[in-house]
């Protein structure tokens, strides 16, 4: 507990003299080069400060900028307005990248191709400038180092964008861009420039995952031979079925339904068209000072994939099988921008999109910007159990293609141990979403306080599960300090198989696995901050009911308390009557299985062949 204290402590504002800023240095990143420590300093966020270089900035003292979104009604504002500039700035450059590559796309095309870039730009730039100019208007007089011009970048595609947004030397460039904007000039250093390989935060090569693939190939050309000469099929792109599940969905709905197995194209880096860029500045933006700074900002910020290298994209989808009836994704939409093309252009030509529900958190949030976005661009979506009218996409629903193929656990005083999974958030806002709208730090804190709540008996029982990407927050660090006794899993180890072999599941998030604990029956605990993670109105009862049962908790003493309670006998308490009709009533709608699922998801695509057919007659 007196290291806790002790990070309490760090947390803790140090007073700056008003009267004197000249002195003030605002650091905006992690990059401690960037920093001038013979000033007062001033830490634009908590990612400012690596947990594994406290030992440096802890004796600088200095204040940390709260966190500028923790005011609700701020927060929903931002949320609001920045989807309110998504709408109208779609339209214009839809218009404008039809002109530029003489195209006569549909906004639902450009909407597929640009909106998930476009939709994170704007939530990224909104936040970077209004946690600038709400400390300028405080502290007109600070200084900082910014990010020499020589070394900025811009994002080779989708993918590219979402690899640096969340990495210190980005963000650095999009923090120096604001202030030039702003009138600021500070002095700037030079940078190594981004040109070795971007990987995706989280993602991973390996020899073991290679030799998997090898004994898939055969299958792969297999399917890739029928795509090029059957002419009635949908197409299953990232779908999450297990890939037996997809076998048996193919032999049951007689080769009509056929798994694409396709390498993502990787662009390489050229040299800007200019030109074409700075007419985008032309196009009729709004009149506030942000709208002006996208003005400013976003013809150069515009991935490559939509202006240079559109040409590349646009060839490689006669690589892609040609006017498929339908193409069912749940992932593709966002960061394959060789994808998003072929399939926005194919449902041009009459193809049918059609989207599955992909997170736990579906039909639940309040807001999803990553479900507003599906129901907008499919025409018809797969959930798991909830239903909307209030949207484009027809809605219907199914087993969660995620749990298909899934056996129930149950509970069992047999089985030892608890599972504590956890999440992971890039430092640096990329989306505003209800669930985004949160500090790390605090995040970690209740992590902290459950552990700490726990009988010292019970707390020997658990392995904490990392989440598989430390975005720069020293996970493992932290908890090697805090709880060096605490067992650690890592992401390597498959979650169903570490659910399988625990007594109980406790979860701190509303996202997948909680879903998929519950499904599987397994003896779950949940708890998180009620104030972050809304809710929808139709889903209130849902969660209401699994407080009752004691299942879910607001605060992470009270769920410590209800595992101390439960845990030497997890089969009385879970298999109680009443509390398994809750958890049966809330998987019916938000995690929905059926023993028959391959059966009922393939006559629902034979069925969608059916009419495509019928209608083309």
């Amino acid at each position: 507990m007196g290291r806790m204290r002790q990070m309490s402590a760090d947390k803790q504002k140090q007073t700056i003299d008003h009267t004197n800023q000249s002195i003030v240095f605002l650091a905006t990143t992690s990059l401690e080069d960037f920093w001038d420590t013979s000033k007062s300093m001033l830490f634009l966020g908590d990612w400012c400060r690596r947990y594994s270089r406290r030992s440096f900035w802890v004796h600088l003292g200095g204040e940390v900028i709260s966190g500028l979104w923790k005011d609700r009604q701020k927060f929903h504002k931002a949320y609001h307005y920045v989807n309110d500039v998504y709408e109208r700035l779609l339209q214009l450059l839809a218009e404008a990248l039809n002109n530029m590559h003489g195209k006569k796309y549909s906004n639902r095309y450009w909407r597929i191709v640009i909106g998930p870039w476009l939709s994170y730009y704007i939530s990224v730039l909104y936040d970077r400038y209004m946690s600038l100019r709400t400390v300028l208007d405080q502290y007109p007089c600070i200084t900082t180092i910014g990010l020499s011009e020589e070394c900025f970048v811009t994002p080779r595609d989708t993918r590219d964008f979402i690899t640096l947004v969340s990495d210190d030397s980005y963000n650095l460039q999009l923090y120096t861009k604001v202030l030039i904007f702003l009138g600021k000039d500070f002095p700037k250093k030079t940078l190594k420039a981004f040109t070795e390989p971007r990987i995706q935060p989280g993602q991973k090569f390996s020899l073991n995952r290679r030799a998997r693939n090898l004994g898939k190939n055969f299958v792969k050309f297999f399917f890739n031979i029928l795509i090029k000469i059957k002419n009635e099929y949908i197409i299953l792109a990232s779908a999450y079925f297990p890939y037996a599940e997809e076998l048996k969905i193919f032999l049951k709905t007689g080769g009509k339904v056929l798994p694409l197995y396709k390498e993502k194209i990787e662009l390489p880096s050229c040299p800007l068209n200019h030109t074409a860029r700075i007419k985008l500045q032309n196009i009729g933006w709004g009149n506030s000072e942000f709208e002006t700074l996208l003005k400013n900002l976003l013809p150069f910020d515009i991935p490559q994939s939509f202006i240079e290298s559109y040409e590349v994209i646009e060839k490689a989808q006669y690589s892609y099988p040609p006017s498929p009836k339908a193409i069912l994704s749940a992932v593709s939409w966002y960061l394959d921008d060789a994808f998003k093309h072929w399939a926005a252009a194919s449902a041009e030509k009459g193809t049918i999109l059609l989207g599955i529900q992909h997170g736990g958190n579906y039909g639940i949030d309040a807001s999803i910007k990553a479900l507003d976005h599906e129901l907008m661009i499919t025409d018809c979506y797969y959930s798991w159990g909830w239903k909307r009218s209030d949207c484009v996409s027809k809605v219907i629903t199914l087993p969660a293609t995620k749990l298909v193929g899934r056996k129930k656990i149950g509970a069992s005083n047999q089985k030892e141990g608890i599972l504590f999974g956890t999440s992971g958030s890039p430092r640096y806002l990329y989306q505003f979403e209800y669930s985004n709208n949160y500090e790390f730090g605090e995040f970690f804190d209740w992590q902290f306080r459950f552990i700490s709540s726990l009988s010292p008996k019970i707390r020997a029982e658990v392995r904490v599960r990392i989440y598989h990407s430390d975005y720069g927050w020293d996970v493992m660090r932290r908890w090697a300090d805090l709880f060096p006794d605490v067992n650690i899993e890592k992401w390597e180890i498959p979650f169903k198989k570490s659910l399988e072999n625990c007594r109980l599941f406790v979860c701190n998030h509303l996202q997948t696995i909680y879903a998929e604990a519950l499904s599987a029956d397994k003896p779950t605990i949940l708890f998180w901050n009620p104030q972050v993670f809304e809710v929808r109105t139709e889903a209130q009862s849902f969660f209401k009911d699994l407080r009752a049962e004691g299942i879910l908790h607001d605060t992470p003493e009270s769920a410590a308390k209800a595992v101390n309670s439960v845990y030497d006998d997890v089969e009385s308490w879970w298999n109680e009557p009443g509390r398994q009709v809750v958890i049966k009533k809330f998987c019916e709608q938000f995690a929905r299985t059926s023993p028959s699922a391959t059966d009922e998801w393939a006559n629902e695509l034979n069925q969608i062949v059916k009419r495509a057919v019928n209608e083309k007659k």
